[in-house]
């Protein structure tokens, strides 16, 4: 597997942008929530990997979704990411 490059201005920056959406992300602001996803998805897009959303429903009927990332061949070895956002 080769050496993913991380840019850390770009970390930073995505910090921000997540910290900045209003309403802020929480069970109380699906809005929120949804803009995180669509920032979240773009931004890893744009960084070449093939995204897909999976929805899961929590025990009181709410229902949110996980953003998966895939890069590389569907059958060599991966590189699998994962974020609280």
């Amino acid at each position: 597997l080769r050496d993913i490059p991380v840019n850390t201005k770009n970390l930073y920056q995505d910090v921000k942008s997540l910290t900045d959406i209003r309403p802020f992300r929480n069970s109380q602001n699906p809005t929120g929530m949804q803009k995180a996803v669509d920032y979240v998805k773009f931004e890893l897009e744009k960084a070449g990997y093939t995204t897909q959303l999976q929805s899961f429903q929590t025990p009181d009927g709410q229902t949110y979704q996980n953003v998966i990332a895939f890069y590389g061949q569907p059958k060599a070895e991966r590189v699998v990411i994962g974020a609280h956002y």
